[in-house]
């Protein structure tokens, strides 16, 4: 069995192209969130910057852009990943701070 298993969250969080527009004060930013087959992916920023991803840090990508709050986006994760709590909570906390 491998990193992640099939479940009815993986079926929301699908390969893909997602597309989202954030303001913060007087600035806007156009945000793409491309995830592959593996759940990898690049987060494209303005066209101008991308960041590529690992599949966690994709599915991290997918919970902050899609406004999870912390509760519900470490839930999201654990339904993804084999892996326990405390480390969850740590790859959550790594992937926001480098993609804010």
């Amino acid at each position: 069995m491998g990193l992640f298993s099939k479940t009815k969250t993986q079926d929301l969080f699908t390969p893909g192209l997602y597309t989202y527009s954030l303001v913060n004060g007087d600035s806007k930013s156009q945000i793409h969130l491309r995830v592959d087959d593996d759940l990898s992916g690049a987060l494209i920023i303005n066209a101008a910057r991308v960041v590529h991803l690992n599949p966690s840090a994709s599915a991290v990508a997918y919970s902050r852009l899609e406004k999870f709050d912390e509760i519900r986006a470490i839930n999201f994760l654990g339904q993804l990943f084999k892996a326990d709590k405390q480390q969850l909570e740590a790859d959550y906390a790594e992937a926001s701070a480098k993609i804010d």
